[in-house]
C-alpha cells in the first residue's frame, strides 16, 4: 500500500490512526488514480480504510473522439471518473448494438 502513495501529487496526505488509513489529494495521472482506487478496495490484512478524498488528475486539455471502425466504434480521450467512463461505454454499446 505504501508504494501506491507515490501516486498522489504534491500536497497529498496520508494518515494512519491505529489501523485506519485515510488519504486525500489529487492523483498524479489516470493510471495512478485507478491504482489507488483499486488498492483501497482491498486494504492490507488487519487495516481498514477511513476517509478517502482522492480526486482524479486535472487534465490540461480535454480531448474526446469517436471513430467508426470495421468492428464497431472507438472511443478515445479522458473521462472525469470511472463512473463516467462506464456510462460512456454503455451509451456507445446502446448506440451500436452488437459492436465491439
Amino acid at each position: 500500500m505504501a508504494a501506491r502513495l507515490s501516486g498522489l501529487a504534491k500536497g497529498g496526505r496520508a494518515a494512519l490512526s491505529d489501523t485506519v488509513l485515510s488519504l486525500s489529494g489529487e492523483a498524479l495521472d489516470v493510471p495512478a488514480y485507478e491504482a489507488l482506487r483499486t488498492a483501497l478496495a482491498n486494504p492490507p490484512a488487519g487495516f481498514s480504510v477511513g476517509r478517502i478524498e482522492i480526486v482524479p488528475p486535472a487534465v490540461a486539455q480535454f480531448r474526446f473522439s469517436v471513430a467508426k471502425s470495421a468492428r464497431g466504434i472507438v472511443l478515445d480521450g479522458f473521462a472525469p471518473s470511472a463512473a463516467d467512463r462506464e456510462a460512456a461505454l454503455r451509451a456507445a454499446a446502446e448506440a451500436v448494438p452488437g459492436a465491439a
